[in-house]
């Protein structure tokens, strides 16, 4: 991997390239989702990431791109997916280029809203859940102004320089139609903000919340036969299967010693006990059990 991020890398862009050619040239057009990707899947080392995310946000500036600063944010609900013009490395389903403007192609300096998961789950990897929760507010706000509009097509047909792709038309913005990866955005709460991975043998809850917010609570969560409600907050973790824990697994939490509590649905404590974590592996073994809910908390 260290390899291959040595090669795809542009030491003066501070990003990494889209490709490379036969002849060993590489393409550069400051494919935003590319290098946001490489952070999110542990492609990038954290100096590159930290490179990559400040030129993202603006904090530093690639000469030669066509948007740069907060330009690379115009679109608001996302960063523009390229930064640099492109009118010489396209797909052939698409002819003159030059006669399109910048912003005009999702590939040329649109933006895609789905992407936008992969760039608040960097900023969370990078800067902290305070910056990624500031970010998820100002797309928030934006949604808020666009159903306030009358959804998508209707609010972006009073824009001058905003075209919709979907369906066969093509344009600058990927917000509906086949653009099904949008749904990834809400999955932020869950698999950012709230730490959740699913593992072969269990669950991983690493919470990363941010300083303003009490906890997060997410419902329905479908898992080993069991649909969970999950709450966590400062130190705590809850867990409620209305249809009781009907498996074993394991439960991997942040090291430290925790308190581990079964309750019954009329909250009476079925069994209580102390566990400690350690490692970044670390688990609790949480057994099957008639109990509903199952709390930690550590101390």
């Amino acid at each position: 991997m260290k390899e291959a991020g040595d090669q795809f890398w542009n030491p003066q862009a501070g990003r990494f390239v889209s490709a490379i050619d036969l002849d060993g040239r590489p393409y550069d057009y400051g494919l935003t989702f590319v290098s946001l990707e490489a952070i999110h899947y542990g492609f990038a080392t954290e100096e590159q990431a930290k490179s990559i995310m400040d030129w993202i946000t603006g904090e530093r500036i690639v000469d030669g791109d066509t948007s740069q600063g907060e330009d690379i944010y115009h679109w608001r609900f996302a960063p523009r997916c390229t930064t640099k013009r492109n009118v010489e490395y396209y797909g052939f389903v698409w002819t003159g280029p030059e006669t399109i403007p910048f912003g005009g192609q999702v590939q040329d300096g649109g933006a895609v809203l789905g992407f936008s998961y992969h760039d608040l789950m960097s900023r969370l990897a990078v800067y902290g859940p305070d910056n990624a929760w500031q970010r998820l507010s100002e797309i928030l706000d934006w949604y808020a102004e666009v159903l306030a509009g009358g959804g998508y097509r209707k609010y972006y047909a009073n824009i001058p320089d905003a075209s919709l792709q979907g369906g066969g038309t093509a344009g600058g913005l990927g917000l509906d139609s086949e653009f099904v990866e949008n749904i990834l955005v809400p999955q932020v709460m869950l698999h950012g903000f709230m730490g959740l991975e699913p593992r072969a043998d269990g669950l991983q809850i690493h919470p990363n919340l941010p300083s303003e917010w009490p906890g997060l609570g997410v419902t329905r969560v479908d898992f080993h036969s069991m649909v969970c409600d999950i709450t966590v907050a400062d130190g705590r973790i809850k867990m409620v299967a209305k249809g009781g824990l009907r498996n074993s697994f394991n439960l991997y939490v942040p090291e430290g010693k925790w308190s581990v509590t079964y309750h019954d649905a009329a909250g009476k404590v079925l069994n209580e006990n102390v566990v400690v974590v350690s490692g970044e592996n670390g688990f609790v073994d949480v057994k099957e059990s008639a109990a509903i809910q199952l709390e930690l908390v550590q101390f």
